[in-house]
């Protein structure tokens, strides 16, 4: 019995983090969730992740910058957990919302240009071994027409 006492929390441990690393593999979940140790391994902490929304207009693409509010709770679980299709819903909702135009023959403007779709891409910067630079990786984008 004493055994027992002295091996469950090692095995309880080991299996949390077996857990957490399986899920980070297969879902893109930060590994600094879910008690698996991540935050000793890496620095990869939703906080170090990218969410860039991206307006894309008849003459360009324009960075624009995320609002908060009522889109605060939606952004950060995409950091945590991204996937294409939590992109594609935040980028369906902030199409929706921000460029709303009451007259319904009209088009939707960014700087006086029609927009097209809009991009929310998720990504985190990585250093490239083999360039020596630090790049933009994608980890998951969505688009709304």
């Amino acid at each position: 019995m004493d055994k027992i006492r002295v091996i469950l929390p090692a095995l309880l441990l080991l299996a949390v983090g077996i857990m957490n690393r399986v899920a980070v593999a297969q879902t893109n979940l930060s590994a600094w969730e879910l008690g698996g140790f991540g935050m000793f391994s890496t620095t990869d902490s939703p906080g170090q992740r990218v969410v860039r929304l991206t307006a894309q207009t008849d003459s360009g693409a324009t960075v624009v910058l995320l609002p908060g509010g009522e889109f605060a709770e939606a952004i950060d679980k995409l950091q945590v957990l991204p996937s294409d299709g939590r992109s594609t819903s935040l980028a369906v909702a902030l199409r929706r919302d921000l460029w709303l135009v009451k007259d319904a023959e009209a088009e939707p403007q960014v700087d006086g240009s029609t927009l097209t779709h809009v991009e929310v891409v998720v990504g985190r910067i990585v250093f490239d071994e083999d360039t020596s630079e630090m790049v933009f990786n994608t980890i998951a984008q969505g688009v709304a027409p």
